[in-house]
């Protein structure tokens, strides 16, 4: 593989576990669609001293997707609306991979997946931050 990574046509599924994460996903969403937001609380203990993680209001976000209002999830964390394009995407791949038994596979350097999720991480990280308040106060109904 080259250093920025490479895109290529196979006969094998080169990533299967991104199938597994699909499924996982796809079942934790229609779970908060038929079930709606847990009454458990999901948070950890530095949640409740006003210090947010990045995946902090993914939960909701996830419940606002589920019921069709993009711009709520996105503003509960942005991540999740990203991950319903990736998972869309994995998806498509899937099936194609599936139909026509060729794989599309994609290679990408550890540096540049490391420092795009670093990056991310960060950039998520603030704007959960910013609206700690919210996180911390309001549920989404």
């Amino acid at each position: 593989m080259s250093e920025t990574g490479m895109v290529q046509w196979g006969s094998r599924d080169g990533a299967p576990w991104l199938s597994g994460i699909f499924v996982v996903l796809v079942l934790g969403a229609i779970w908060l669609r038929v079930a709606g937001l847990p009454s458990a609380d999901l948070h950890g203990p530095l949640h409740f001293v006003g210090i947010m993680d990045p995946f902090c209001g993914g939960t909701r976000a996830t419940y606002m997707l589920v019921h069709g209002d993009v711009g709520a999830a996105w503003s509960w964390n942005p991540l999740v609306p990203l991950l319903a394009v990736a998972m869309t995407v994995v998806l498509v791949r899937l099936v194609t991979g599936l139909a026509r038994g060729r794989w599309l596979n994609v290679g990408v350097s550890r540096r540049v997946w490391l420092t795009a999720t670093v990056v991310g991480m960060v950039v998520l990280e603030v704007n959960q931050q910013l609206q700690a308040d919210r996180l911390m106060n309001v549920v989404p109904t």
